[in-house]
């Protein structure tokens, strides 16, 4: 029921279209006969106009009607043919194009490296022609000719393998060759391909300009021949035109700094800046700053010791774009910087008293307080100070423990313990310090023996001497 419905719609609206075209071009040709025609014409060729108007118009309502019927009919119709018909046919003849390619492939190699050979002068031999024919694939095919044309280009640019100013110039003058000799040769091929085909092949005078084209020799587009020409041509080039004319000048600062030498003189000077097109004006004011100029803190020494004067050294500072106060306070900061770097290193030897207990604690932070620091640094030195004194800051010498060794205050165990964690030696340096101080107590006890044996035999003779 549905299906009918939009039938029935479909064939109202169709009516109504082709009534209002046909009503539209009624209305164009009474517009047009109103227009052109004089009112006697219209009046004696009236009737006849409107009965063949009304006849036309009939003919393009029907036109339109049949259109908005048929016309989703005839458009399916195309659509099916396309799909059935045209991508058979246009894969089919893919196929013929492909299947003819490798078929023609080693006639398509040959044929392409005796053009390349002729147009590029390649100078390829029968054989690398023939190797051209033994391709796997239109890659390899490309590959084998591209390769060529590589080799044979960089080495006419670059025979030796090197780049130099000498190197630079002949490769251009190669290259300007190469480019006259393509297009001779093009012109040549293509002229002789039509006197042999009795010009039947025309497509011979496209066959330069289109490999000119695939190489970008017009504006070397291909990046690989421009970077080629480039390195093997435009460098060096460039360094056998700057070796000739010399063309590079000093930069103004270079020039300037010449000339504070005296390596330039002061006509050379002005000839560098006009080149650089700087007027007479600010070729001053480029002086002025790369003039070398003395820093604040040389300022400061020089008013200190009496080189300068206050408004000499404010009048300096000025010249490096200090205002008048700026001055006055940097000057003042490089007073107090001074002054505060001898402060600190007196509450440093301060600090060092106290520890060394050549001043107490109590003087300390007075003496201390009375510097010219801030309270809280101030205070953090109090502190400071006070937990050095409350913390062992000396430790017995490895001498003194040898000799409470020797002595018998301390056993070797509490030497070793020493030696390790108190001085840091490893265990083969620990047991030789022992050895030795152990060689040291037996030495000490033979001496020890020995005086007692001399003062026991003193005392027995002088026993002897008041018994007899």
């Amino acid at each position: 029921m549905a299906d009918i419905d939009e039938k029935e719609h479909l064939v109202k609206r169709a009516a109504e279209i082709a009534s209002s075209a046909a009503d539209a071009y009624v209305f164009w040709v009474r517009s047009w006969s109103t227009d052109k025609l004089s009112p006697a014409t219209r009046e004696i060729l009236g009737p006849v106009i409107e009965v063949v108007t009304w006849a036309q118009a009939g003919v393009i309502g029907l036109v339109a009607f049949v259109a908005m019927v048929l016309g989703p009919i005839l458009l399916a119709v195309l659509i099916w043919s396309l799909r059935q018909l045209a991508a058979p046919a246009a894969e089919a003849v893919l196929q013929l194009i492909d299947t003819l390619r490798e078929e023609l492939r080693p006639s398509l190699g040959r044929i392409l490296g005796s053009a390349t050979s002729e147009l590029l002068g390649l100078n390829m031999s029968q054989d690398d022609i023939g190797r051209l024919g033994e391709a796997k694939s239109s890659i390899e095919l490309a590959g084998m000719v591209g390769g060529r044309i590589f080799d044979v280009l960089e080495g006419e640019f670059a025979p030796d393998g090197v780049i130099n100013p000498v190197q630079g110039e002949k490769a251009a003058q190669t290259f300007t060759g190469f480019a006259a000799n393509f297009a001779v040769s093009s012109a040549f091929l293509s002229t002789l391909g039509e006197l042999v085909s009795y010009g039947a092949i025309e497509e011979f005078r496209e066959l330069g300009t289109t490999m000119a084209n695939t190489l970008g020799l017009g504006r070397m587009q291909r990046r690989g021949l421009t970077e080629m020409v480039g390195i093997t041509i435009g460098i060096p080039y460039e360094w056998h035109l700057n070796k000739k004319y010399r063309p590079q000048q000093l930069s103004p600062s270079q020039a300037i700094r010449a000339w504070f030498r005296q390596q330039l003189t002061d006509e050379q000077l002005h000839e560098a800046f006009a080149r650089a097109g700087y007027s007479t004006e600010k070729m001053n004011a480029l002086i002025d700053l790369e003039r070398p100029a003395l820093g604040r803190g040389d300022i400061w020494r020089l008013l200190k010791w009496g080189v300068l004067t206050r408004d000499q050294a404010i009048e300096e500072m000025k010249l490096r774009g200090w205002s008048n106060l700026e001055a006055e306070l940097a000057l003042k900061e490089e007073e107090l910087a001074e002054a505060e770097s001898q402060v600190r290193t007196h509450a440093g030897d301060l600090h060092q008293a106290a520890l060394q207990g050549i001043i107490s604690k109590a003087d300390f932070n007075e003496l201390v307080g009375e510097l010219p620091l801030g309270t809280a640094e101030i205070q953090w030195r109090r502190t400071v100070l006070g937990q050095l004194l409350e913390l062992p800051r000396r430790r017995v010498s490895e001498a003194d423990m040898e000799n409470s060794f020797l002595q018998g205050l301390i056993t070797l165990s509490e030497y070793n313990e020493f030696l390790r964690r108190v001085r840091g030696y490893p265990a083969e340096d620990r047991n030789l310090l022992m050895f030795l101080l152990l060689i040291r107590a037996a030495d000490k006890a033979t001496r020890d023996a020995r005086r007692r044996e001399a003062e026991e035999k003193r005392k027995a003779e002088e026993a002897g001497e008041q018994g007899g």
